[in-house]
């Protein structure tokens, strides 16, 4: 009777010590994925052409209106700095979002002015709600890269608060085409999912029309 109790005990121990080494590797998993994950969001993020592009605007508006690119020079520090500190965090608030992307309007006007219209309709009850850091604005830096406009077609983005604690980011779809043809898709979006997938079971819902984009997102509760 004895010797079949250890046996008992020997085969639930190493059953236990099997799933203990299964939630270890599970962890060490996670947490390589997260780590791809935020690099490859600062990758999106910092571009070289991303700066490039607005020092160009920069140059411009420091002879034409020193005053204003100032300004902006503040607002570009102030946006690189957003996205260097919050990628160590999993989460911020949507108020804090809210006010890193109206600092990155700035920068989209300077890039491309008169061709890019925002607009925001969030319910202040969703502010202490909590997202992965930079979604909105890979989204709209989705969008800018896909999409064909200017100052009479202008690209316009609509975010919105939705029940049951969903954010909306809409876009007009005009897409840009391969030479042979084929439609260009958003390579952030595999980015963006990985995301959320780390911090919830709730799913993106990713929506697309010949002539409309819309990414619906959970917000999240407070860690």
């Amino acid at each position: 009777m004895s010797i079949l109790f250890i046996y008992l005990y020997y085969y639930r121990f190493k059953d236990a010590q099997e799933k203990f080494r299964e939630v270890v590797a599970n962890q060490e998993r996670l947490k390589y994925e997260k780590i791809t994950a935020q690099y490859k969001s600062l990758q999106n993020h910092i571009s070289p052409h991303f700066i490039f592009n607005c020092l160009g605007g920069l140059d411009r508006m420091i002879r034409e209106n020193p005053k204003e690119a100032t300004r902006v020079i503040y607002s570009l520090s102030d946006c690189l700095q957003h996205i260097l500190i919050t990628l160590e965090k999993g989460t911020i608030t949507l108020e804090e979002e809210l006010i890193f992307i109206h600092k990155y309007e700035e920068l989209l006007h300077i890039r491309f002015p008169g061709s890019i219209q925002i607009s925001k309709f969030i319910d202040q009850v969703h502010y202490h709600k909590k997202i992965p850091p930079c979604i909105m604005q890979m989204l709209i830096e989705n969008a800018v890269k896909h999409n064909n406009f200017n100052s009479e077609n202008k690209l316009t983005i609509i975010i919105s608060s939705l029940d049951g604690d969903r954010l909306s980011i809409s876009n007009n779809y005009a897409a840009k085409k391969e030479e042979n043809g084929q439609i260009r898709m958003g390579t952030g979006l595999d980015n963006i999912r990985q995301r959320f997938q780390l911090l919830t079971d709730e799913q993106i819902i990713i929506q697309q029309t010949s002539s409309l984009f819309t990414a619906n997102l959970p917000l999240l509760n407070n860690e």
